[in-house]
């Protein structure tokens, strides 16, 4: 596997220095490469709970998804079962994919009519049909996705 720089999350234990547990295989461009080593807390618990504990920021169900799609290794081992039980010392990787919902949250070039703005607000006349915020079935061209684009261009104009 491909240790890539952490995009998702930037605070974890992984050392780069160490290297991936097996080159055989590639992670996803957008994808994280964790390293994890159990232990006396993770012995004889089952693997997703621990993965719970020691990749917080993501939901039990979401590591679960990631053990059943072959994106968790324990001692080079694919993991497929999340019933799998670890012992103290065992090393595992796992591939931390973006969810399409940690995706929709980027900036997009929109037209936005600004009736008033200055420092601290914006007055927008939103045209009919534009999503608000992205959902679970549209995750782009909202208004949000637009405001992103122009509170960078605020932080490049050093407002």
């Amino acid at each position: 596997m491909k240790q890539s720089e952490s995009i998702i999350s930037a605070e974890h234990g992984a050392d780069p220095e160490s290297g991936p547990a097996d080159d055989s295989e590639e992670a996803g461009p957008d994808a994280e490469l964790r390293e994890l080593l159990m232990g006396a807390a993770q012995h004889g618990e089952r693997l997703d709970r621990a993965l719970t504990a020691l990749v917080p920021e993501f939901s039990r169900s979401y590591l679960q998804q990631l053990i059943d799609a072959g994106a968790v290794t324990v001692n080079g081992v694919i993991a497929r079962k999340p019933a799998v039980r670890l012992k103290a010392g065992d090393k595992g990787v796992i591939e931390l994919r973006p969810t399409p919902q940690s995706q929709a949250f980027k900036p997009e070039p929109m037209g936005i009519d600004a009736v008033f703005e200055d420092e601290h607000l914006m007055v927008i006349n939103k045209q009919p049909g534009l999503t608000v915020h992205p959902s679970e079935t549209q995750h782009s061209g909202t208004l949000v996705n637009a405001l992103l684009l122009v509170d960078l261009a605020l932080v490049d104009a050093g407002c």
